[in-house]
């Protein structure tokens, strides 16, 4: 399997509402780097659904993997999106696709509704029993991320 394949939700094609935000997804090597730029709504996770779930089985298959995920101008998302985005790790955890942990990138002098979202993001990765740490950077992210490998 190539070990540093890149998506994107922009590749979904829906069938009614085009995803508010975006999420490129770059494989490296056992790092799921998930470059997202939001705001976010329901449509977005179905896109990520369609779309990330081939790179998730090229992970499994490869062995343990961490993921990297990247929030930038925006976080905010509807209370209703954040509980599909929670049912859907939940999901891809009961299906043994989940990482060993994640590392969450959301400046909070960058991006809108860091404070208040980055909580509420972190408690739908507890949630579903996945390690996670906030991180202010990527180089720290990413770095953390590899020891939990």
């Amino acid at each position: 399997m190539e070990k540093n394949r890149e998506t994107s939700t922009d590749e979904y094609d829906p069938i009614k509402f085009r995803p508010h935000g975006r999420v490129n997804f770059k494989r490296d090597e056992q790092i799921l780097v998930c470059d997202a730029i939001g705001p976010f709504n329901m449509e977005l996770i179905d896109a990520i659904a369609h779309v990330e779930i081939s790179l998730l089985r090229e992970l499994i298959n490869d062995g343990r993997w961490a993921g990297v995920v990247i929030i930038n101008e925006s976080a905010l998302a509807s209370q209703e999106t954040l509980h599909s985005f929670g049912e859907y790790i939940r999901y891809f955890v009961d299906n043994n696709l989940g990482p060993c942990a994640t590392a969450l990138v959301i400046d909070d002098n960058k991006v809108i509704g860091a404070k208040l979202m980055a909580p509420l993001i972190q408690q739908k990765y507890i949630d579903a029993g996945i390690k996670i740490e906030v991180f202010g950077n990527f180089n720290d992210a990413k770095t953390w991320a590899l020891t939990q490998l």
